[in-house]
Order: C-alpha cells, then sequence, then structure tokens
C-alpha cells in the first residue's frame, strides 16, 4: 500500500483498483478470519481494528490519495499505531502464556 501511494507513474485510478487488489488477495481476509478464531477476544478485537485502519488506507488511495495528502498520512499513522498496539497485546499474551 505505500508503494502505491508512492507511485506517481499509475493514475489514481489505477492506484485505487491495485490498492483494493492488495487487500484482496495478500492474505488480509483470511488472517483476520484466523485471528477471530485463535486469539483471546481483546487481540481478536485489536485484530478488527487493524484491518478496519489497512481498509481505511486503501479507501484513502482509492479515493486518489497519494502520500502528499494529509489524509493518507494521517490515515496510515492510523495504521502503524493500531499495528503496534495489536503487536504489544500479541507479545503481552504470549509471555503470560509461557510464564515469563
Amino acid at each position: 500500500m505505500r508503494e502505491l501511494a508512492h507511485n506517481d507513474s499509475l493514475s489514481a485510478a489505477e492506484r485505487g483498483e491495485q490498492a483494493r487488489e492488495v487487500v484482496r488477495t495478500r492474505g488480509a481476509y483470511e488472517l483476520r478470519y484466523r485471528m477471530q478464531i485463535v486469539a483471546s477476544p481483546s487481540v481478536a478485537e485489536m485484530s478488527e481494528e487493524v484491518f478496519r485502519e489497512l481498509r481505511g488506507l486503501r479507501d484513502r488511495i482509492f479515493a486518489g490519495d497519494t502520500y502528499r495528502e494529509a489524509t493518507y498520512s494521517e490515515q496510515r499513522i492510523r495504521y502503524v499505531e493500531a499495528s503496534r498496539r495489536l503487536r504489544a497485546a500479541m507479545r503481552d499474551e504470549v509471555q503470560v502464556e509461557l510464564g515469563l
């Protein structure tokens, strides 16, 4: 997605279609469902938040945003922050399960 937002050689429509394709074909939906099945409720909810922010990023690119637009940058920050929170929660759960 980041690469698409930085790609000036594609039209906005081409970037948007490729953004949709990335989310559709790179395992985002599969990982979402796997997290709903195997993760604890709190981690599963955090993974849903990451997925929502990823779709928001896709939607910004589909709307024609590039990395130069504030709306894209704000959405990317929300996605990165949600991802960091999810990773931290997952590490915490593993440590508890392993008794560390």
